[in-house]
């Protein structure tokens, strides 16, 4: 898998490069910008972990809509590189916070992912050539963090989206898919009652799936 993951990162970076020779001579520049998007995943181990935990703290009094994680929220900032109008080397850093708040209770949960990476976008210009669309990916670093759980892996993106160019400024929109899976093992503790009716609990070792894979919606504006 890491040797795919390498042969799949030449490939982002080699291909556009060897696509765009002929305007190598353009003005190589560098862009700052950061972005706000919206995901959408399901990580369904996580969801079930929530789904006990709440049975445990209120048995079957408690009453809600659902306890499923669907979205998330997530802040970038990057640093790209443009040795050419129509090839962007991307340097970026994301963090993904996915709240879950239960109705009727004060319970609330949280999976997190701090995720650097790195990317390499080609840019197809279109009307006058001042815009264009892209198409690209590259591999991302997730730190993943689920209440007390933590575990981390390597994963591929693929994007697409539009670029505009207004003077300095570079506004994009952009949609992705990233995977992002890791497994791990975490203790939680199963509670029974004894003949006499005394509350204990036993410790139990669980494996845990924590899925970030999903489809990201995302606006950026570099300058």
């Amino acid at each position: 898998m890491k040797n795919f993951y390498l042969f799949y990162l030449i490939f982002l970076l080699v291909t556009p490069l060897s696509m765009s020779q002929p305007l190598l001579n353009e003005k190589p520049k560098f862009r700052f910008g950061f972005g706000i998007g919206m995901g959408f995943f399901y990580p369904e181990d996580v969801s079930n972990y929530i789904k006990r935990d709440l049975s445990y703290k209120h048995g079957d009094n408690i009453i809600t809509w659902n306890t499923e994680l669907y979205m998330d929220i997530v802040g970038s900032v990057a640093l790209t590189f443009s040795p050419t109008n129509l090839l962007d080397l991307i340097g970026t850093l994301e963090y993904g916070w996915g709240p879950k708040y239960i109705t009727n209770t004060d319970d609330y949960y949280h999976f997190d992912r701090i995720s650097p990476g790195i990317l390499c976008n080609y840019n197809i210009p279109f009307g006058s050539g001042r815009h264009s669309f892209f198409i690209g990916g590259g591999l991302f670093y997730h730190a993943l963090n689920f209440e007390d759980i933590s575990s981390s892996t390597v994963g591929p993106r693929i994007q697409a989206g539009v670029n505009f160019q207004f003077g300095k400024l570079n506004p994009q929109a952009c949609i992705s898919y990233d995977y992002a899976v890791s497994e791990t093992e975490y203790t939680e503790y199963d509670y029974y009652y004894d003949y006499y009716y005394n509350y204990f609990s036993i410790p139990v070792r669980r494996k845990i799936k924590l899925n970030y894979s999903g489809i990201l919606i995302n606006l950026k504006l570099n300058i």
